[in-house]
């Protein structure tokens, strides 16, 4: 009887000190569903064509082109107000390669856009990254020399978010 009483007061004083524990919340990850681009609730898929999100965006204010090393015809950048579009080509089309936005016009994960802090990024997609200069940088390995796996940087300027660049690395694939 009295292992039974001892064991079921340790059990409820377990429970209560759990309770009281300190607990992380709202500390985000990095996954892959982060790379998918979601603009307006419109969904865009790096590695497919681009001509959705181009559409999407609207007429460019420039196109610069330049013979692609590793697929046959020109890598595109498409250069709008506030974002560029960098594709490659494949079966004669444009492929989404990487994006970079220069304005808070879009918000990610956790409300995170271009203004935010560092520290509303690491609440967003974790703590799990590693800085090159002034960037911020997320990709699956966590290894900065991990160049195949895809990238989500925040460039930073006095721990503020002046750029957003999503980078596919399926120009390699």
């Amino acid at each position: 009887m009295i292992k039974k009483f001892l064991c079921c007061f340790l059990l409820v004083i377990c429970v209560l000190v759990s309770s009281c524990a300190k607990k992380e919340t709202g500390m985000g990850t990095f996954s892959d569903d982060d790379m998918v681009l979601v603009l307006d609730g419109k969904t865009f898929n790096f590695g497919e064509d681009a001509a959705k999100l181009l559409s999407f965006l609207g007429e460019p204010q420039d196109v610069t082109e330049i013979l692609s090393c590793y697929h046959e015809g020109y890598d595109k950048t498409y250069i709008y107000d506030k974002v560029e579009v960098i594709t490659f080509p494949t079966d004669g089309k444009d492929i989404l390669d990487e994006v970079i936005f220069y304005d808070d016009t879009y918000l990610f994960k956790g409300g995170v856009t271009v203004g935010s802090s560092k520290d509303d990024v690491i609440k967003s997609y974790g703590n799990k990254y590693f800085i090159e200069n002034d960037a911020m940088i997320y990709n699956k390995t966590n290894d900065s020399s991990d160049t195949q796996s895809p990238r989500l940087t925040f460039i930073l300027k006095n721990e503020k978010v002046t750029a957003i660049d999503f980078f596919s690395s399926s120009y390699f694939s």
